[in-house]
């Protein structure tokens, strides 16, 4: 049994490369709302540091919470 694919913020799309999730909006958009100057959801950087220290360097950290440690993200691409 396949376990359910979760994304923290910024993480891509699988199916489509062009969209990015925002925890914040819980939706997926193109690059731009995460690095536009305007009026902004949340401190992207932030939410994205804290993911990634919530899950931290553990493989089966990721794993467990569905995601591979490798998955592309807008912050790390």
């Amino acid at each position: 049994m396949t376990k359910e694919r979760h994304y923290i913020h910024g993480d891509q799309m699988e199916g489509d490369p062009s969209r990015f999730y925002c925890s914040a909006c819980d939706a997926f958009f193109t690059e731009d709302h995460f690095f536009s100057h305007g009026e902004k959801c949340c401190n992207h950087w932030e939410r994205y540091d804290g993911a990634v220290k919530m899950l931290g360097k553990s493989e089966k950290n990721h794993r467990d919470f569905g995601r591979s440690i490798n998955s592309p993200n807008v912050f790390n691409s």
